[in-house]
Formats: C-alpha cells, structure tokens, sequence
C-alpha cells in the first residue's frame, strides 16, 4: 500500500498546484479593480464640416500619437498629456492660419500655462504640414516641452 501512495503523491501534488493556479487566475477583482479603466493616451479621431478648419497634431516618437486638437474660431482646444484628457483655454480664437508662416498661441488650464509655437513646413492637398513645441509653464517655474508635428487642414467637402 506504501508503494501505491508514493505513485500517487506527484499526481496529487500537481493537481493541487494546478487548482491552485486555476482559483489565483480567476480569483475575483475588487470593486477599484473592476472601475479601473486604462485612460487613452490618444485622442478619438475629429470631424470638420465642410468649411471648418483646424490644428491636428502628433507626438513626433514612435508610435506617433494624435494628442492636441484645435478648430478654428474655437477658444478651447483638447490635449492629452500622458494619459490624462483636459481642455486648454486660449485669450481668442483661433485665427484662419492658411497664410502665415509661423504662429504662437497661448493656452490656459487651471494654474498652468501653455505655449504652442508652430512653423509651417509643406504645402498638402488639403492644407499644410507643420513642426510644433509645446511649452508647459506651472505656477512653481516648472516646464516641460512638448516636440509634436501635424497638419492644419480644412474640409472642402468634395
């Protein structure tokens, strides 16, 4: 009977390994597992209506990543820094930029400020392809800057 026990032990010990793994990996989340969902670290794709114009732009490392939209004549522009989606306040609209060559705009969110600078780089079919930094200024000094790249384009609705 000792001989048949001894067979049986490495059976027995890998079923219970087995079980245990199986109830670990199907082991309820708790309730702040269950809510938690990975924020994006992109924003959904934009639509114009036909006429309407706006700034898309990109992170400029790989994978590049569509992170800052602004449509012309709106003062609010949406960002997504990281993983975290917030709206930025400018002083005015945004101007029609089809004719100049480089522009700045100023932004506001909470206490922070932010600096878009951008130059003009090619004409496309549809608008024009630019090179960009954004500059983030805390009320503590700190700043942090932003390489991105995108287009101005607007909807012709051909």
């Amino acid at each position: 009977m000792k001989g048949r026990f001894v067979k049986i032990l490495p059976v027995l010990a890998l079923l219970v390994t087995l079980v245990g793994c199986k109830t670990l990996s199907g082991a309820q989340k708790t309730p702040d597992e269950q809510n938690t969902v990975a924020a994006p670290d992109h924003l959904p794709p934009q639509t114009l209506k036909k006429g309407e114009c706006a700034l898309f732009l990109f992170t400029t490392e790989a994978p590049k990543r569509f992170v800052f939209f602004h449509k012309q004549g709106d003062v609010r522009a949406k960002f997504i820094d990281g993983q975290r989606a917030f709206e930025l306040q400018a002083g005015t609209p945004l101007d029609d930029l089809s004719l100049m060559e480089t522009f700045e705009i100023e932004y506001i969110e909470n206490k922070n400020r932010y600096f878009l600078s951008a130059a003009f780089t090619e004409a496309l079919e549809e608008g024009r392809r630019l090179r960009a930094t954004l500059k983030q200024r805390k009320p503590d000094g700190w700043e942090k800057i932003t390489p991105l790249a995108g287009v101005y384009a607007c909807e012709t609705g051909e």
